[in-house]
């Protein structure tokens, strides 16, 4: 695992109601990406999510588990990817039986058009 996705979260100069205003980007329906959690200092989990929406700061996203306030989440385009997007989850909403919201706030500020392009152009292998 990489550092940074240890490390704690470094703050960031923006206020949360800035980081909130942030150019959004609706997500293509449908789309699945894998992130990686670390379930405790020794081990990962890798799953399948369905992101919503993502701005430069963090992005939401849908799933059947719940994931913890707090929890280190890396985005990866392929298990074996060096290239990874860290953060930390910041939200977990209940939403119906076994659907939770997730919002994870970024470690640090993305291209929002990269990290899309990023997720659909390996898609096939990802999915």
């Amino acid at each position: 695992m990489h550092e940074s996705f240890e490390s704690s979260f470094a703050s960031n100069p923006l206020s949360p109601d800035d980081r909130r205003k942030a150019d959004r980007r609706s997500v293509l329906a449908g789309l699945k990406v894998s992130i990686r959690i670390a379930k405790d200092k020794s081990s990962t989990k890798m799953l399948k999510v369905s992101p919503h929406d993502v701005s430069p700061f963090g992005v939401g996203f849908w799933h059947n588990e719940e994931i913890p306030d707090g929890t280190a989440i890396e985005f990866v385009p392929s298990e074996d990817s060096v290239e990874t997007v860290s953060g930390v989850a910041v939200r977990c909403n209940v939403v119906g039986e076994s659907l939770y919201e997730i919002g994870v706030r970024f470690h640090d500020e993305i291209s929002v058009k990269r990290f899309l392009r990023w997720f659909v152009t390996p898609r096939s292998s990802v999915a």
